[in-house]
């Protein structure tokens, strides 16, 4: 209503909004995209034809950590915080992932409805097109699941198969419910660049760079996209 009414948004017919963010931005803006798209051509008086999602890094992968006895997983935390919330509202949810995962047992008592605020999960689940960048040696997971980036042999070994693992899941990405979306992901060990000078100069390995694809991407957001690396290794992008 803000956006409306002092902004101007939507002042204009054939108005398209990009609502998007990066990290807990991207997550906050993957949960939310829907609503937002929903909400948004009636408030605007259907001025606002279109709606995309950008999200970058919000990309959050079922692994645990190599250290479990003093680094607590990504899943847990969101568990936590499900558990002090006493569940999520279907506003931040979905309707359609909380029916899948909201009967779904997990530990200590509570349900696997924190899977829909985690990206692995909840992504399949957006039916609004977006595109998303999702690095497959994603620095803020790593820093989390190690305490900081590898530099031994065995955080090496985690980190190439988080990097396969992250590659192997983005593969499946738009799901049966979104079949229009873009996917980009470098074999690099970065983290949320679209607000750094990176956003244009680090590339995958087809010399493509966030930028770049984004453009492409909104020239005709109906098609779906993809530059994904493919390289094996650590950090084997020849962008990065």
């Amino acid at each position: 209503a803000h956006l409306v009414a002092e902004k101007g948004l939507g002042s204009q017919p054939d108005t398209t909004l990009v609502f998007g963010g990066g990290s807990a931005g991207a997550r906050g803006a993957m949960f939310h995209l829907d609503s937002v798209a929903a909400n948004i051509a009636e408030a605007t008086d259907g001025n606002v034809t279109s709606t995309l999602g950008f999200l970058d890094s919000p990309f959050w992968v079922d692994v645990e950590t190599l250290y479990t006895d003093t680094l607590t997983s990504l899943m847990d935390q969101a568990a936590q915080i499900q558990a002090l919330s006493n569940g999520f509202d279907t506003s931040v949810t979905g309707e359609a992932c909380r029916a899948v995962y909201m009967n779904d047992a997990a530990p200590s008592g509570t349900t696997s409805a924190w899977k829909c605020v985690y990206g692995q999960y909840r992504l399949p689940f957006v039916t609004t097109p977006y595109f998303v960048i999702a690095q497959q040696f994603d620095s803020f997971q790593l820093g989390q699941d190690l305490g900081h980036a590898p530099s031994t042999d065995d955080e090496y070994a985690y980190a190439n198969a988080f990097g396969a693992a992250t590659r192997a899941l983005v593969s499946t990405l738009p799901s049966h419910n979104m079949p229009a979306a873009a996917v980009y992901s470098q074999a690099c060990y970065n983290h949320c660049i679209s607000m750094s000078s990176a956003f244009y100069s680090k590339t995958t390995d087809g010399g493509v760079s966030e930028s770049s694809a984004l453009r492409e991407w909104l020239k005709d957001p109906e098609t779906s996209r993809r530059w994904v690396d493919s390289c094996d290794g650590y950090a084997c992008g020849s962008g990065c």
